[in-house]
């Protein structure tokens, strides 16, 4: 899943890239967005000829500008050698695992461990749109790092891919009683990470597989008016590439009829009469 990106199209990326030779490190500083599990770093990259051999990307720590400083985070190497010649490649690089902190600037600096002139790397990068979060790092002046803030590489991390989380919130509320016989819709929040959600739904004990797409709510009017005093359940499974992440079983049960209640009605017999300003009445 994809967290940090230079977020600048390749369109307007200069060509002419410089390519780094063994002696030189390079990189990319970043500003944390987020907090997540770090599981492999990608830059666009290419070879100048020959063998450059195996590069090693490292994480580090920096000074708050954007220099390195202090040992490695989080490490991961690929395969130089297999590298384009022309044009590039998006090298996607498995990391050791960091937990990345919200806010907290990084710098990733790409190492050729062993070459000779002329069989170094380069990377796609650009002075169009610069990054905000951070800008390209390298030690090619007396070894001594220094930020190109005019300057960036096309870059991304990335946490480990994982399976979804479960759905939430659903509506009717879970063991919801007096549920209206003609409730509309079922709905829930997405979990995390899903990109699809299979809704079984049916009386109580009776599930069944209803809905397979996107979407966070299911049409009821095809099952309307429901019996009164009925349960039914329902459950949201979340899927994306990694997996299907089974959902929590929900219910609710409907109104209970109640017949209007019937009048008592008692008859009263009275005889009455009136005479010289006396009014009289006995039951009869």
């Amino acid at each position: 899943m994809a967290i940090e990106d230079s977020n600048v199209s390749t369109n307007g990326y200069e060509a002419n890239v410089p390519f780094f030779n063994p002696d030189v490190l390079a990189g990319q500083s970043f500003t944390a967005s987020d907090s997540y599990e770090l599981g492999s770093i990608e830059f666009r990259l290419q070879k100048d000829s020959g063998s450059p051999g195996v590069l090693t990307i490292s994480l580090y720590a920096t000074d708050g500008s954007g220099l390195p400083t202090g040992g490695v985070l989080s490490t991961g190497t690929t395969n130089g050698d297999t590298l384009p010649t022309s044009g590039y490649e998006t090298r996607e690089t498995s990391m050791s695992s960091y937990n990345i902190v919200s806010g907290t600037k990084y710098c990733i600096l790409i190492d050729q461990a062993s070459a000779v002139n002329g069989n170094g790397w380069g990377a796609l990068g650009s002075s169009v749109n610069p990054y905000a979060g951070g800008c390209l790092v390298n030690n090619n002046v007396g070894g001594v790092f220094a930020n190109y803030t005019n300057f960036d590489l096309w870059f991304r991390t990335n946490s480990p891919d994982a399976a979804p989380g479960k759905a939430t919130n659903p509506s009717p509320t879970n063991t919801a009683t007096g549920v209206s016989i003609n409730v509309a819709e079922l709905s829930w929040t997405q979990g995390d990470g899903a990109d699809t959600e299979e809704v079984y739904f049916g009386p109580s004990g009776d599930l069944s597989l209803v809905q397979d797409g996107a979407g966070t709510t299911f049409d009821l009017s095809g099952y309307l008016p429901f019996p009164y005093g009925t349960t039914y359940q329902w459950r949201i499974d979340s899927t994306n590439d990694v997996g299907t992440t089974t959902g929590d079983t929900w219910s609710f049960t409907t109104m209970e009829f109640t017949p209007p209640e019937v009048s008592v009605f008692q008859t009263v017999k009275r005889l009455c009469a009136c005479a010289e300003n006396r009014f009289w009445y006995e039951s009869i």
